[in-house]
């Protein structure tokens, strides 16, 4: 199941909680031997503290997001900013002190309330630890956002099967792969993920500095409010054809030799959730379906997909027929049972071969 841990021991006074969906000795196991970087002179950092607040997107500094990708973490990695409980020892005035913690008072709103229904109610407030001795706000709100983009993109199913191709077609790791994807977003490359990138970065840093609420609404959901990395990809979703061509673009900037990634990205594209499909058909050239599967499975994979005709049907046991029902039913409700992902445990993949002329699928 589930299990929640703090990540780093309270001497650090890190202010990251990690959610992740393992076994507690792997997570054990990809959490120990990672240090802090950057310390104050005469810190106390216990033995193989790992290092959470040193996670930037603009630096090689990410080490437990890293660990958990490349353990096979690919559904179920939740962030949880450090929240002040009142009387906690954390949030007296000589820990705070000791260990140059700075923090937030943020209007606190349910996630998934509507703001019409918040209005008419006592505002109550939530205290986040926004900074330490070794990390400013702007490395906390770097930080959030980059891990908000992994939540969204990885997590939910726009950019996993790209990512987990990249790294075992041609070694290139899951951090190397979203800070190359979100650097290219930051300096305004490609228009669907740099519009995504702005509005996300900006949430985060209002966060940061008490301007805005940890929640924020999405045009054609009405008055509901999201979460953020549910906001990458509600935002993106409208643009999905566009979003593709840029990341195939991207993509052949980093292996202009090789000739499968326009099938990559169609078959990327094709797994995606759609709106009013009961039954959805995914065919390609290569058969990426098995490839994946043994990638996720943890047994032994080729280092690229078989070249073959092979043929997905999926019979959708969970359709909806408007933007703002796949918003509620599939990203809020559905995303424990993977439900923004037709090839996830959630949906019956029958796979086959084309038979030329016989108009069916062997299975």
């Amino acid at each position: 199941g589930t299990i929640a841990r703090e990540v780093a021991p309270r001497e650090t006074a890190r202010p990251w909680r990690l959610a992740v969906d393992a076994p507690e000795e792997k997570v054990a196991a990809c959490l120990a031997g990672f240090w802090p970087r950057r310390l104050d002179a005469g810190a106390r950092i216990p033995s193989g503290a790992p290092c959470v607040s040193d996670w930037s997107p603009d630096e090689d500094r990410n080490p437990i997001l890293r660990a958990l990708l490349e353990a096979g973490q690919h559904y179920a990695i939740n962030v949880y900013p450090c929240e002040l409980l009142p009387n906690s020892e954390m949030g007296q005035r000589f820990y705070k002190e000791r260990f140059a913690i700075g923090s937030r008072l943020v209007p606190f709103l349910m996630m998934h309330s509507r703001e019409d229904q918040n209005a008419s109610e006592v505002t109550e407030y939530a205290e986040y630890v926004t900074s330490t001795y070794s990390m400013d706000e702007s490395q906390w709100a770097r930080a959030l956002t980059f891990a908000t983009f992994i939540q969204g993109l990885h997590n939910l199913g726009l950019t996993r099967a790209a990512a987990i191709y990249a790294r075992h077609a041609h070694g290139t790791s899951y951090l190397d792969f979203y800070l190359g994807l979100l650097r290219r977003a930051r300096d305004g490359e490609g228009a669907v993920l740099s519009r995504v990138f702005a509005r996300i970065s900006g949430l985060c840093r209002g966060v940061s500095s008490g301007e805005n609420f940890f929640v924020a609404k999405c045009e054609g959901t009405g008055t509901m409010l999201w979460g953020f990395d549910e906001l990458v990809f509600l935002e993106i979703y409208p643009f999905l054809p566009r979003f593709y061509e840029e990341l195939r673009l991207w993509l052949g900037t980093l292996y202009p030799d090789d000739d499968a990634l326009d099938s990559l990205v169609r078959y990327q594209s094709d797994i995606v959730k759609k709106i009013g499909a009961d039954e959805v058909v995914i065919s390609s050239d290569r058969d990426f379906f098995g490839y994946f599967r043994s990638i996720l499975s943890g047994s032994a994979a080729n280092t690229v997909p078989e070249r073959r005709e092979t043929v997905l049907r999926i019979r959708d046991p969970h359709p909806v027929y408007d933007f703002e029902s796949l918003a509620r039913e599939i990203v809020w409700y559905g995303r424990n049972r993977r439900e923004t992902d037709y090839t996830s445990s959630f949906y019956d993949v029958r796979v086959g071969r084309e038979t030329p002329g016989a108009g069916g699928c062997g299975t």
